[in-house]
């Protein structure tokens, strides 16, 4: 299948599903949350009103990290560039990483919402018991 140009937003998705979910349904919403935003956080806050949803985030740790400088090639799949990776663009890239962290934490919060970060070099079974128990 050919992939979209225009990929729906989280934002788009939170407000679809409060708007065909039933009160008291129980939501669980597993991704990287990379494009968690403002928007995004509102259409949490407004699904939290009437669902128990529990918010899974998968992250992987090379991205927290970026060990990598210099000259590199990046693709989205479609299209391709070279960046030139700087002291000062890895420092910008965590910062921004840190303050949507915070973003999300805190629309978690006020939404009532169950937040688990889990890593991808952690078993499926290590991520199970981190957010159900053993």
């Amino acid at each position: 299948p050919a992939q979209s140009a225009h990929p729906t937003s989280i934002a788009n998705s939170l407000e679809e599903c409060r708007r065909i979910t039933r009160p008291g349904t129980a939501i669980f919403i597993i991704s990287d949350f990379h494009d968690f935003d403002q928007a995004a956080a509102k259409a949490l806050s407004n699904l939290g009103r009437h669902s128990e949803i529990t918010l899974i985030q998968v992250v992987d740790l090379m991205e927290q990290e970026l060990p990598l400088s210099g000259r590199l090639a990046i693709s989205d799949g479609i299209n391709s560039a070279n960046v030139q990776v700087s002291d000062r663009l890895i420092q910008a890239y965590l910062q921004q990483l840190t303050t949507q962290q915070e973003l999300l934490k805190s629309a978690a919060s006020q939404a009532h919402a169950l937040y688990t970060r889990i890593d991808t070099s952690q078993s499926a079974r290590q991520a199970l018991i981190k957010i159900f128990g053993s």
